[in-house]
């Protein structure tokens, strides 16, 4: 293992501490709000030291964002060790999810932002690898459950139909879900009054189109929900 010399610490540390002021800026101020004078100014250095680290404001954004996307793979990675059969370890990778955005509310602020090309654009190659390498780590996390549950035997997908198409799925209609549920009067007129739990049931209602067993006709998943917070989630 390469050891961390004093001054790569240093560095890191510095790194750390520039995102840590960028974050809570981007969630005052926004996106316009955030820029490499405000970051110096509350880190009380010179803006060439914030240059040392990010190139602009858009690094600053996607360091933020795979920051996040790491925290989440480690949730979900604790989620995949829970005790049960894969149809199971799927809803405790769903309760991950939920909990993901309740912790991180920021997210899919940084994300609306860098779905604009032209922002995206402006970060290093190296900075959208990292942030790719991040999303594709929790999908294959995600897509291992879906073999595991075909190696099984619980689900028998078509063979027009892979994990990965599953995955993509449940990714769309979790996404979706979690990104509409800020339009809180608008859910409410449509009778959704707990988006969390319509974005569970809609994921059961694929999984059982697929054939996914236990059927949630057959299986209390939102108990699993509850155990998986218990169990692996607590505090």
């Amino acid at each position: 293992m390469a050891t961390v010399t004093r001054k790569q610490r240093e560095i890191l540390d510095r790194q750390q501490q520039v995102l840590k002021v960028a974050r809570q800026i981007f969630r005052q101020r926004g996106y316009l709000g955030l820029n490499m004078d405000r970051v110096a100014h509350e880190m009380n250095v010179a803006k060439g030291t914030i240059y040392q680290h990010y190139k602009n404001k858009e690094e600053i954004i996607l360091a933020l964002a795979v920051e996040t996307l790491d925290k989440r793979t480690a949730m979900f990675e604790q989620a995949c060790l829970f005790r049960g059969k894969p149809r199971e370890r799927m809803a405790a990778i769903g309760c991950a999810a939920e909990l993901f955005v309740i912790r991180f509310p920021d997210h899919f602020e940084l994300e609306k932002v860098l779905s604009c090309s032209s922002i995206i654009e402006k970060t290093s190659e190296n900075m959208q690898l990292a942030k790719t390498a991040a999303e594709l780590k929790c999908i294959n996390l995600v897509a291992g459950i879906v073999r595991d549950a075909v190696a099984s035997g619980d689900l028998e997908l078509p063979s027009e139909v892979s994990p990965d198409q599953v995955v993509f799925g449940l990714w769309s209609s979790t996404y979706g879900g979690y990104s509409i549920m800020g339009c809180d009067d608008t859910l409410r007129q449509m009778g959704i009054d707990n988006g969390f739990k319509m974005v569970r049931d809609i994921n059961n209602r694929l999984l059982d189109g697929f054939g996914w067993r236990p059927l949630s006709t057959e299986f209390d998943y939102d108990e699993t929900y509850e155990r998986a917070q218990r169990e692996i989630f607590a505090g």
